[in-house]
């Protein structure tokens, strides 16, 4: 069984990733191939070390109370009254 191994270097420098960060998330997901200070990627893993450099969509975050289920702070409630207030 032959695998094919691509240097990170190199691989880094094909995807367009900063070399340091891409070693990191490989090391982390257990992608790392090293022999001395040579470190490698399987080739066949390649496209798992981009699904783990993937940033997962955000929820959307309400800005209004209302849409948080919540009452209005007092201090929220105070400065409406002041500007209510100046409005008249």
């Amino acid at each position: 069984m032959s695998v094919k191994l691509i240097k990170t270097k190199d691989l880094a420098k094909q995807l367009g990733f900063p070399h340091d960060a891409m070693v990191k998330v490989a090391i982390k997901h257990g992608l790392i191939i090293a022999c001395g200070r040579s470190k490698s990627v399987r080739e066949d893993e390649i496209d798992d070390l981009i699904e783990a450099c993937r940033v997962k969509p955000k929820a959307p975050v309400p800005h209004k109370p209302k849409e948080m289920g919540q009452k209005p702070s007092k201090a929220l409630a105070a400065l409406n009254a002041v500007m209510n207030a100046r409005k008249e």
